[in-house]
């Protein structure tokens, strides 16, 4: 006889799917630090500031899914856990390598490039969509968790934004170039 799953079981299995794929979007930066690691030395055009914000939100979301705060929230603390590691890593490469000057530079400035859709590559944002959404199946199997189902809502829908704004620069640029203009000349709207 087989035997049915309960809700139970199958957001535990849905966690672990989320902490897999939160772990892999983590990573998913590491080729970059690797090539920095080699140059010994940090690129003009790294942008720290992700990394930055990725360390405090998973140092929230490890105090979030302690015990003493919440109850059976340990995939949770478990998949920030790990990325608060890995990010830290990634900040600690990046503070050892980049040139001093520079470091106040970037500690000061926010440059408006970060914010185009360039650099938001498809399959990473589409990727995070599909975390937000596992995330949010976690949150309502079993019983619901309001703040991390708030919060994955919101992270899936700016990663859908993110998602239209990428392939209406994608469908722009195609018209454009058969005009024969750069698509790197195009305005990001």
């Amino acid at each position: 006889m087989y035997s049915t799953m309960n809700a139970k079981e199958i957001r535990t299995i849905i966690g672990i799917i989320g902490n897999v794929l939160s772990v892999f979007i983590s990573l998913s930066h590491m080729p970059k630090f690797i090539q920095i690691c080699k140059k010994k030395s940090v690129d003009e055009d790294f942008q720290q500031h992700r990394h930055v914000v990725t360390v405090m939100k998973c140092s929230l979301w490890v105090l979030y899914g302690l015990p003493l705060v919440q109850k059976d929230s340990i995939l949770v603390t478990t998949s920030n856990g790990v990325g608060l590691v890995i990010e830290a890593i990634y900040l600690a490469v990046f503070l050892f390598y980049c040139d001093k000057d520079l470091q106040l530079e970037r500690q000061t400035e926010v440059d408006d490039e970060q914010f185009r859709c360039m650099y938001l590559p498809f399959w990473f944002s589409f990727t995070n969509f599909i975390n937000a959404g596992i995330w949010i199946a976690y949150s309502v199997i079993y019983k619901i968790d309001v703040y991390v189902l708030v919060v994955n809502v919101v992270g899936a829908l700016a990663c859908a934004i993110r998602l239209i704004i990428l392939c209406c620069s994608a469908v722009r640029c195609l018209l454009l170039s058969k005009r024969v203009v750069p698509c790197s000349s195009v305005p990001v709207v």
